[in-house]
């Protein structure tokens, strides 16, 4: 039968050679959070753009089609 390995937190703990990876992996982590941050923001960005753009357009639209109205039929 074979015998299980008792797992001891300290060793865990206290070994150095798991230590870089561990290390390299919170970055790796904590950039791509960060990425995710800035697409967010960039693409809430693009959002704003288009719906300003889109509003604007909208009102010059009415704008003109008003201004039509008023200079033909009136």
């Amino acid at each position: 039968m074979k015998e299980f390995k008792k797992i001891n937190i300290k060793e865990i703990i206290k070994d150095k050679r798991g230590s870089p990876v561990v290390e390299e992996g919170l970055l790796i982590g904590i950039a791509i959070v960060g990425i995710l941050i800035f697409l967010g923001l960039i693409f809430g960005l693009f959002d704003w753009i288009n719906e300003a753009l889109s509003s604007l357009f909208d009102n010059l639209n009415l704008s003109l089609i008003y201004l039509f109205i008023y200079l033909f039929y009136y």
